[in-house]
């Protein structure tokens, strides 16, 4: 819904990655993909304030975004820094418009079977969705 936030939970094997650099990225493709920021303290300027990156070292990262528009809705990925190729998630976010109480900010994950996961915001955030990842 417009103007609230939604928290993804970002999955890895923390006996391989927990010193990995992590990241958040926008773009249809995992090659076209903008890095929005990542758990170093990077946050692009254009979304300071709204989104924010955890890394709790226990094998998942948590993805803030604040301030929701409709505009936000798209492909995004969580990332993972690896030599070669990082390893990437794909995370599909709708934003609707808030008509009443019970709106719903759909998230889907690309995997090699389809996962959608709809949830109906009672609470200002979207709570731990899984996370599969692309090799």
């Amino acid at each position: 819904m417009e103007g609230m936030s939604t928290t993804i939970t970002c999955s890895y094997d923390r006996r391989k990655y927990m010193f990995n650099r992590k990241y958040w990225c926008h773009g249809g493709s995992r090659s076209s993909c903008d890095v929005l920021g990542d758990t170093e303290n990077f946050v692009k300027s254009e979304y300071k304030g709204r989104v924010v990156l955890l890394d709790n070292r226990r094998g998942y990262f948590l993805v803030t975004m604040h301030q929701l528009v409709e505009e936000d809705s798209g492909m995004y990925w969580c990332g993972i820094e690896r030599p070669y190729a990082d390893m990437m998630t794909a995370v599909k976010l709708t934003v609707t418009e808030g008509k009443d109480s019970l709106n719903i900010i759909s998230t889907s994950l690309a995997t090699r079977s389809s996962l959608v996961i709809l949830v109906y915001i009672v609470e200002i955030s979207i709570v731990a969705i899984n996370s599969y990842s692309f090799l």
